[in-house]
C-alpha cells in the first residue's frame, strides 16, 4: 500500500492531490475504455455478480457479514464518501443505509469538486472513495487529499490492483467482473450491494444492529439475485415507455426518499445510453418550476414502490395527466391494475424495503437500454459521450 502524502504537502486547494493524480495519467484522461461486453450482457449477468458478492462477503450460515479487512472504528464519528458520475449517486443511495443501520453521520462529496475547496476532514473521519472505472483522476485525487487528513480510508473499487486500491488503507473489491460498458451495469448493482453490506457490518460493529435484525436483512439479500433476474426476464413492459422516452424533448424521473437518488441514476443512464435529455428530481421539489414545464412531449417517470406512492405523489400524477401530460410509473403489483387505466405502468416485484433501490436501479438501466435500441443506437458506445478512465 502506498503511504498517503503527509498533510503538510497537501495544499488547501487540493492542488497537490490533483497534480499527483494527473501525473502520468494525462494521456489516459481521454482514452476510451475498451468495451468488453454489451450492456445487455452485463445486465443479464447481474444476478450472477450479486450472488458472487453474497457468497464471498456473507458467512455460510448467512448470519454475519465477512468483509476482507478489519475496519477500526474507534474514535470514528463520521463517514465521508467521495465519488463521481453514477458512483456518486450510488453513494447517495447508500447514505440512507448508513444512517439507518449504522446510525452514523455521513457526507457525500462530488470528487470533481472536492479538490477545489478546503474540505474539513480530521482523524475522526472514515473516508470512503467509490469508483466504477479503474483509474478515475478526480476520485483518486480526492482520495490522495483525504488520506493526508483522516485516520482510515477505504476504496470501493472493481479493480483491486488499481492505484486507488493501493492508496487507501483498505480495499473492498466489488467483484463486478471485467466488463466495462458505458452504462456500467454490473458495476452499479455490485457497488450498491457492497455498500449495503458495509453499512450492515458497521452497524453490527457499532452495536446499532442486533444479530436478529441482521439475520433478517441478510436473508432478504439472498433473495435479491432472483428478484433482479425476474426484472430482467420480464422486460417487455419497458419497450413502449422506452420508445416514448427515446423521442421525447426532455424526461423527468421523480422519486422520494431513497428513490430520489435512484431517479438521478435513471436520468444519467438515459443520458449516457440513449443520448437524450433527462433529469432526476425529488418529489418535494417538483413544483418548484418543473411542473409548469411538463407537457405531452416531456414525460414524467415516477419511481414509487408501495410506501412511496403517497397521496402527494398521486396528486402530482393526476394533475399532470389532466393537463394532457404523459406519466409513467414504476411500482409494485399492489397498485398496478388501478394505475394502468391512466398511466404507463412498469410492474416491479415486491421486495423488502432495503432492496427497492437496487431492484429499481436495475429496472431503470433496462429502460435506458430499450430507449437506446428504440433510437437505433449502440448503447455500449454512444457517439456523443466518451467514457474515459477519469470517469466515476
Amino acid at each position: 500500500m502506498n503511504k498517503p502524502p503527509p498533510a503538510s504537502s497537501v495544499s488547501s486547494s487540493g492542488s497537490f492531490a490533483l497534480r499527483q493524480a494527473q501525473t502520468g495519467a494525462v494521456t489516459l484522461r481521454h482514452r476510451k475504455i475498451q468495451v468488453l461486453g454489451s450492456i445487455a450482457e452485463e445486465l443479464e449477468g447481474q444476478p450472477r455478480v450479486l450472488t458472487r458478492i453474497l457468497d464471498d462477503y456473507v458467512s455460510e450460515n448467512h448470519k454475519q457479514v465477512t468483509l476482507p479487512f478489519a475496519l477500526e472504528l474507534k474514535g470514528v464519528d463520521r463517514i465521508v464518501m467521495v465519488a463521481g458520475g453514477t458512483a456518486f449517486h450510488a453513494c447517495q443511495i447508500a447514505k440512507y443505509w448508513f444512517e439507518e443501520f449504522a446510525s452514523m453521520k455521513i457526507d457525500i462529496e462530488m470528487a470533481s469538486e472536492f479538490c477545489h475547496r478546503r474540505p474539513l476532514l480530521d482523524n475522526r473521519d472514515l473516508l470512503i472513495a467509490v469508483s466504477q472505472s479503474a483509474e478515475p483522476v478526480d476520485t483518486y485525487a480526492a482520495l490522495v487529499l483525504g488520506c493526508g487528513q483522516v485516520s482510515t480510508s477505504l476504496a470501493v473499487v472493481n479493480a483491486p490492483a488499481s492505484r486507488m486500491a493501493l492508496q487507501a488503507h483498505h480495499v473492498l473489491p466489488t467483484l463486478a467482473g471485467s466488463g466495462a460498458s458505458n452504462a456500467s451495469a454490473n458495476n452499479l448493482g455490485a457497488q450498491l450491494l457492497c455498500l449495503l453490506l458495509l453499512a450492515l457490518r458497521i452497524g453490527q460493529q457499532r452495536g446499532t444492529l442486533d444479530d436478529a435484525e441482521l439475520g433478517k436483512l441478510l436473508a432478504a439479500l439472498f433473495a435479491l439475485p432472483g428478484q433482479v433476474s425476474k426484472v430482467l426476464h420480464d422486460d417487455t413492459q419497458f419497450a413502449a415507455p422506452a420508445a416514448f422516452l427515446a423521442q421525447s424533448a426532455h424526461s423527468v424521473f421523480m422519486g422520494r426518499g431513497c428513490m430520489y437518488p435512484v431517479a438521478l441514476v435513471a436520468a444519467l443512464s438515459l443520458i449516457k445510453t440513449a443520448e437524450v435529455s433527462a433529469q432526476g428530481c425529488a418529489e418535494g421539489e417538483f413544483e418548484q418550476g418543473l411542473q409548469g414545464l411538463m407537457d405531452g412531449s416531456r414525460p414524467l417517470v415516477v419511481l414509487a414502490p408501495d410506501k412511496a406512492l403517497s397521496e402527494d405523489t398521486q396528486a402530482i400524477m393526476g394533475e399532470l395527466h389532466a393537463k394532457g401530460g404523459r406519466v409513467m410509473v414504476m411500482t409494485d403489483a399492489q397498485h398496478s391494475e388501478r394505475l394502468k387505466t391512466s398511466y404507463d405502468v412498469m410492474v416491479m416485484p415486491e421486495v423488502a424495503d432495503v432492496l427497492t433501490p437496487l431492484v429499481y436501479a436495475v429496472a431503470c438501466q433496462r429502460l435506458a437500454h430499450h430507449a437506446a435500441a428504440a433510437r437505433g443506437l449502440n448503447g455500449d458506445q454512444p457517439q456523443r459521450i466518451s467514457q474515459s478512465i477519469a470517469a466515476g
